[in-house]
């Protein structure tokens, strides 16, 4: 009935107070008066139990809760405000879309917003629910009393004065439920309603409601950037935070083949990482599915059925210098830590003075490597104006031990007849040291590289971590193949003063060599 064994159910369910009730979910009422005492009360009975449905086929079935949906609802009861991202097919909105139905029948005055990623997706939700309404028991309505006295394809209101609202976002409306679906699509096609629902939406609902963004990976984006930062928040969530959950391809029981395919080695080899990476111990079936999928999907394979949620976001081929290494050495290893600076380190700082943008990150270093304690970014301003901030940081951080700027920061310019050097040391400023000039770009960011497994990132920053997480390199528009130079733009800025970190920042262990490899990688 549950698609889950009682040792599933306990394991999902173990931190919650559903584990103290089991013999709801596996036993049947003995009769009505059984029913209305034990059974309706039990909200995941009712979910399992009362609605139907339009399944894939488009028959009319029950609705009966698969395991990725046991999955986040068990996840939602533990914290009220989730960031979903999952494969295909996996069932979250319409197991959303049923939860906050049943929400709205049982619990009056509750208000549940739905927002769809288009008009389409909207009038599809709207079918939905009039399905579910219709079809759901006379004897339940008539116990609640309920009657549909308002819908159209924006709202479906009930008796009870309960309210689902269907949207393309929210600002004024005080909801009681949220759920966004396909947040990665929406980025994608407009950032303006992703900033909407960040700064209308969200706001409009207390953080200790239900609250639920979900998507498959749609490459790098607004929906990207808000699951990054909450896996680095994930041991040390405000009520404000969202909880990732992460839904990969083999949770999907639907995921499974029974022809047989031939594997290549690389195909083999791929999946013992899988294994090891994830936990899971693949099935033939499912090896089978992937092999097949692999032949229509190519490499687009991990972005709609990712193994693990690294894989969802980052492409084999998209260019990222540093976005793998950042994923699985810094966030991973979890080493984004709260409050990193610490008061008995000097503070150092590398500047990348850029033509149209101003990057500044603000370290320290001891036996553990790298520790990025602040950032600055701003475009279009005067050199001073870069200057004077950082005079006001010292305020908090006392004199910086090291300035690094670019080797060219030395040379005059014939407006002025003074360096940009010379101009910050006018302001006041001093320990200012320009690096030497290196051989290619190329060749630092595969020192930076090396060095990845020494860094560390406070986790109130926000820049820094995308310029890991977007600095790549440029495409021929015309055949697709990543080229040698990298893209220009606000995240290169950033980049560029973590690679003068790497290279100009004083240390306080012994001198390193900087090794071929990093982690175990080969980077030649």
């Amino acid at each position: 009935m549950f698609n889950l064994n009682k040792q599933e159910f306990f394991d999902l369910y173990k931190n919650t107070k559903i584990v103290n009730y089991p013999q709801t979910f596996f036993s049947e009422p003995k009769n009505d008066e059984d029913l209305v005492k034990n059974y309706i009360p039990s909200k995941l009975w009712r979910l399992n139990n009362l609605y139907k449905i339009i399944n894939k086929e488009g028959n009319l079935v029950k609705f009966s809760m698969n395991k990725s949906q046991h999955y986040v609802y068990s996840k939602l009861l533990i914290h009220p405000r989730q960031i979903i991202l999952k494969s295909r097919q996996q069932g979250v909105s319409t197991f959303y879309l049923v939860s906050y139905y049943d929400d709205a029948l049982f619990y009056p005055y509750t208000h549940a917003g739905l927002i769809a990623q288009g008009a389409s997706e909207a009038e599809a939700l709207f079918w939905k629910i009039r399905t579910l309404w219709d079809k759901t028991p006379d004897n339940i309505k008539s116990m609640l009393n309920l009657t549909m006295n308002k819908q159209n394809k924006r709202e479906l209101g009930f008796s009870n004065n309960s309210i689902m609202f269907i949207r393309l976002s929210f600002r004024s409306t005080t909801l009681h439920r949220l759920h966004v679906s396909e947040m990665g699509k929406i980025a994608n096609e407009s950032p303006d309603r992703v900033r909407e629902i960040k700064t209308g939406t969200l706001q409009a609902i207390h953080p200790s409601n239900p609250t639920v963004i979900e998507s498959t990976a749609e490459g790098h984006n607004e929906f990207r950037n808000m699951w990054t930062g909450a896996m680095s928040r994930i041991d040390n969530l405000s009520p404000k935070d969202f909880y990732p959950v992460f839904l990969p391809w083999m949770l999907d029981n639907t995921c499974k083949s029974n022809v047989d395919e031939q594997l290549t080695k690389k195909q083999e080899e791929y999946f013992k990482q899988v294994e090891i990476d994830t936990g899971y111990k693949l099935t033939k079936e499912q090896k089978n599915f992937w092999v097949a999928q692999h032949r229509e999907l190519g490499n687009d394979i991990k972005q709609e059925y990712p193994s693990t949620w690294e894989e969802a976001f980052i492409k084999d081929t998209d260019g990222a210098y540093y976005a793998k290494l950042y994923i699985r050495l810094i966030i991973n290893r979890k080493r984004v830590i709260n409050n990193l600076y610490e008061r008995d380190l000097p503070v150092q700082v590398a500047m990348d003075i850029g033509k149209s943008g101003f990057a500044i990150v603000f370290f320290q270093t001891y036996t553990d490597g790298f520790r990025i304690i602040d950032e600055y970014y701003n475009r279009n301003e005067s050199l001073a104006h870069y200057g004077n901030h950082l005079l006001t940081r010292q305020s908090s951080y006392g004199r910086y031990s090291k300035i690094i700027v670019p080797h060219d920061a030395k040379v005059k310019e014939l407006s002025t007849m003074m360096s940009r050097i010379e101009i910050l040391e006018n302001l006041g400023l001093e320990n200012i040291e320009p690096l030497k000039k290196t051989a290619e770009v190329a060749v630092d960011r595969e020192i930076v590289k090396a060095n990845m497994n020494k860094i560390w990132v406070d986790d109130k920053l926000i820049y820094i971590p995308d310029c890991f997480l977007n600095y790549r390199a440029k495409k021929n528009k015309a055949t697709g193949l990543l080229m040698g130079e990298h893209v220009n733009d606000d995240y290169a800025h950033g980049a560029d003063a973590i690679r003068y970190m790497i290279l100009g920042g004083d240390t306080y262990s012994e001198p390193k060599t900087v090794s071929h490899t990093y982690d175990g990688y080969d980077i030649g």
